[in-house]
């Protein structure tokens, strides 16, 4: 539901920002030299275009808004992408959940989100790896300490992975909410 979300307010900000850009741009060229320039209180041009003034300010509060929505989606776009290429060609390991953690120093809805902390032990490497999983809104009480938990990672760089934390929600019948 976050995620869909964020993909909507990123949405409003793109159309928004296109908008205030298209307006400022139809303002200019409609209005052309009817306004003309600014005169001060004798008469004479201050030399200020109002036009170039209202493209100005009406473009670049779009473009600001255009900027932070076309990169908000590009960037949730790119994770999902990400997840999706993981779970197609990824390496699938079980990780061992230690424990569930709630995050108080962020609050999303008025709420601190949990993550499960798993560990995993590279037998040939003789290297142990900690995960994370995504935030998750509603304590996580299907993950039990010491039950495993798939983990999609990256062959080249173990640093990216994705927690499968729906299919272990699915093993216990929980339902994930994630933010």
């Amino acid at each position: 539901m976050y995620k869909k979300s964020l993909k909507l307010l990123f949405g409003i900000f793109t159309a928004i920002g296109t908008a205030m850009v298209i307006l400022g741009v139809v303002l200019y060229f409609v209005f052309g030299s009817a306004a003309g320039q600014l005169k001060d209180s004798f008469g004479s041009d201050i030399g200020v275009n109002v036009n170039l003034f209202m493209l100005l300010v009406t473009g670049g509060i779009g473009v600001i808004f255009l900027l932070i929505g076309v990169i908000g989606l590009m960037v949730t776009n790119k994770k999902e992408k990400m997840k999706r290429k993981l779970k197609e060609t990824g390496r699938a390991i079980y990780a061992s959940i230690l424990t569930v953690e709630q995050n108080r120093n962020i609050i999303i809805n008025g709420r601190c989100p949990y993550q499960i902390i798993a560990q995993y032990v590279d037998e040939s490497t003789k290297t142990i790896y900690q995960y994370k999983s995504e935030y998750i809104s509603e304590y996580p009480s299907y993950a039990k300490e010491g039950e495993n938990v798939r983990i999609y990672i990256d062959p080249e760089n173990k640093k990216k992975y994705f927690m499968d934390v729906e299919s272990l929600s699915q093993m216990t019948g929980y339902k994930v909410e994630k933010l």
